[in-house]
């Protein structure tokens, strides 16, 4: 089993309020507060490459490059413009005899990882609808007359919809952030939360609770975890997560999940089940 060790965690966890949670993102997104810089960090790294720990690496390690580089500037802030002026141009390392800005070099390596982040974003909102479609499904009674709730029928159900991307897309999103989707589903549901309350679309990045909030992420992601490894679809043998492969939560420190619930599904809906051909997924 994998187990997330998120560096600087409190001993307790405890998720702000959902009514509250558009005003927070907005506040921090503001003024560029990040309450746990080197969790967040670390949770967007293992959610964004779950199986690649060599592209984890090298965020990571770009990330501490930048750490240190606003490390040196503020302390020499404080101990003169001097000091300052000299700081800015970046921490150099000398190397075969060339100067190598550890600074510049960070950028570069983070500017070169952005297509693969920003594809990792777009895919947590899948693997959202899916989870979210999936924990609708099995807590509608209507669903369980047909065998109950199924990644197949989720797939169908979000494939069908005006706005839900289509079945081979949620297949490949599925596939690669499987071992990741309760904290996928819990960031993209935070940030669509943020967007109804303050109707401020700019809020819906679901990098925001990650980085702002990632307290409210793991808490949230509890419930989703929980969820995903105790569905066992009718005629499978085995949970829709992965319990030997899942990126599960800390254990060393404790999570209080927040009050939710799903709405039941809609007629069209339960139509589209009706009508819809067996598939297993």
């Amino acid at each position: 089993m994998r187990y997330l060790t998120l560096e600087g965690l409190p001993p307790k966890l405890t998720p702000t309020p959902t009514t509250e949670m558009g005003r927070l993102l907005r506040k921090r997104l503001e003024s560029r507060t990040w309450p746990l810089p080197q969790a967040s960090a670390i949770l967007h790294a293992i959610m964004t490459w779950p199986n690649n720990e060599e592209r984890r690496d090298l965020f990571l390690s770009a990330c501490a490059a930048k750490a240190s580089e606003a490390a040196d500037i503020g302390r020499h802030s404080r101990e003169g413009p001097a000091n300052c002026s000299t700081v800015t141009r970046g921490r150099v390392l000398t190397l075969a005899g060339k100067p190598i800005n550890l600074g510049g070099l960070a950028d570069v390596i983070i500017d070169e990882l952005e297509v693969e982040m920003a594809t990792a974003r777009v895919a947590w909102k899948n693997v959202a609808d899916l989870m979210q479609t999936l924990a609708r499904l099995n807590a509608d009674e209507r669903t369980h007359e047909r065998g109950g709730a199924s990644i197949a029928k989720a797939k169908d159900l979000i494939d069908a919809a005006e706005a839900g991307a289509n079945r081979q897309r949620l297949e490949t999103d599925w596939s690669r952030f499987r071992d990741v989707a309760p904290l996928a589903t819990a960031t993209a549901t935070l940030a669509a939360v943020a967007v109804f309350q303050t109707k401020d679309k700019s809020l819906g990045d679901p990098l925001y609770p990650i980085f702002f909030d990632p307290a409210s992420v793991l808490c949230m992601a509890s419930i989703f975890q929980k969820f995903g490894l105790s569905l066992i679809p009718h005629g499978r043998s085995e949970p829709i997560l992965s319990p030997e492969s899942l990126w599960h939560l800390p254990t060393d420190v404790e999570i209080v999940p927040p009050p939710f619930a799903w709405g039941p599904l809609n007629d069209s809906c339960i139509e589209i089940l009706a009508s819809r051909k067996a598939r297993r997924g």
